[in-house]
C-alpha cells in the first residue's frame, strides 16, 4: 500500500511543506526509489516514511508517540537541544578517532591476543559510535528541521498508518 499525501495548506498539519509518502508491504516485497536515489527494499510488514528508514509496522506503530515526545522535549528547551547536540558531535568525533587508533593498533598487533582484545574493543566502540551517531541525527539539523517539526512530521505519519491499520486492515491476520 502506498500512500501519498497532497501539500495541505495547513502549515499547522503540514510544516514541513512537502508532502508525505509511506509505502507499506503486507505481503510480498517491494523495492522503492527514496530521496536521493537510494533505492530501498521493504519485506512483509515493514514500511517506508518519507526520508526515514524502512522499519517494521508494529515497533513503529508501539513507539511512534513517544519518539514524538522526546522531540516536543527538545522543542521546549531549544538550548539544552543545542547542548546535547554538541554534546554527541563531540563524543561521535571522539569514537571515530578511537577507531582510528585501534585500526592502526590492531595493524601492528603481533599477538593473536591482542589482536583478539583490539577486535572486541574495536565491535564495541563501533557500536557505541553508532549509537551515538543515530542519536545525533535526532537533533535539528537546521531550521527546516527542527524538532517540533520532526514531531509533527512523525505524528502525521503515525496517524496515517494507524488509520490504515484500524479501518483497512483491522485483522492482523490479513497482514501476512
Amino acid at each position: 500500500m502506498a500512500i501519498q499525501e497532497a501539500l495541505p495548506a495547513d502549515p499547522n498539519h503540514n510544516p514541513d511543506g512537502w508532502g508525505q509518502g509511506i509505502v507499506i508491504v503486507f505481503q510480498g516485497s517491494a523495492s522503492i526509489l527514496a530521496h536521493a536515489g537510494a533505492e530501498v527494499t521493504l519485506k512483509q510488514g515493514e514500511m517506508y516514511i518519507t526520508d526515514g528508514e524502512a522499519q517494521d509496522v508494529r515497533l513503529f506503530l508501539a513507539g511512534y508517540a513517544k519518539e514524538a515526545t522526546v522531540f516536543d522535549t527538545q522543542a521546549a528547551n531549544p538550548q539544552n537541544a543545542a547542548a546535547q547536540r554538541a554534546l554527541y558531535q563531540e563524543r561521535v568525533a571522539g569514537f571515530r578517532r578511537n577507531l582510528k587508533q585501534i585500526d592502526e593498533s590492531l595493524a601492528a598487533a603481533t599477538s593473536p591476543e591482542k589482536a583478539s582484545e583490539l577486535k572486541r574493543r574495536r565491535a564495541l566502540v563501533a557500536q557505541y559510535l553508532d549509537t551515538h551517531a543515530k542519536r545525533l541525527e535526532s537533533f535539528a539539523g537546521s531550521d527546516e528541521d527542527t524538532p517540533a517539526v520532526r514531531a509533527k512530521q512523525l505524528r502525521r505519519a503515525g496517524e496515517k498508518v494507524e488509520r490504515v491499520w484500524e479501518e483497512d486492515f483491522p485483522d492482523p491476520a490479513e497482514w501476512f
